[in-house]
């Protein structure tokens, strides 16, 4: 039964019920960053606001199958001092897919998740 739809199959039965969700081809994505760094001296520095935004809705192929990604949002900020060998930064991620679900099956697609991390390096001379 190659290019029918079958019954017994339950992504072709969500097809066939008429309960299925028609494609929609629009797409749009914006993008917002700001960066506000501040030079104490030529060694010396930090960053006040490393931020941005990012908003998609669209369809798009992902690992789980095509997914409408609707108010699906992104955002981060960020603050890093730096001087002389030090570096430090922390910055947190944020997730949220808003109304966004898998075609196939019309399941949601859940990610209202956070990522925060804190690094920091400094530049040793290691003598030998």
């Amino acid at each position: 039964m190659t290019g029918e739809l079958d019954p017994n199959n339950p992504v072709d039965a969500i097809q066939l019920d008429g309960n299925a969700r028609p494609r929609d081809y629009d797409y749009q994505k914006i993008n917002l960053n700001a960066l506000l760094k501040y030079r104490f001296n030529n060694e010396v520095s930090l960053t006040l606001t490393d931020s941005g935004y990012a908003a998609l809705d669209g369809t798009v192929q992902t690992g789980i199958g095509t997914v409408r990604a609707e108010d699906f949002g992104y955002s981060y900020l960020q603050r890093s001092p730096a001087g002389g060998r030090l570096f430090a930064q922390v910055y947190k991620n944020f997730n949220n897919a808003g109304k966004s679900f898998v075609y196939d099956n019309g399941l949601a697609v859940v990610d209202n998740s956070t990522q925060l991390n804190v690094q920091a390096q400094y530049d040793f001379d290691i003598n030998e």
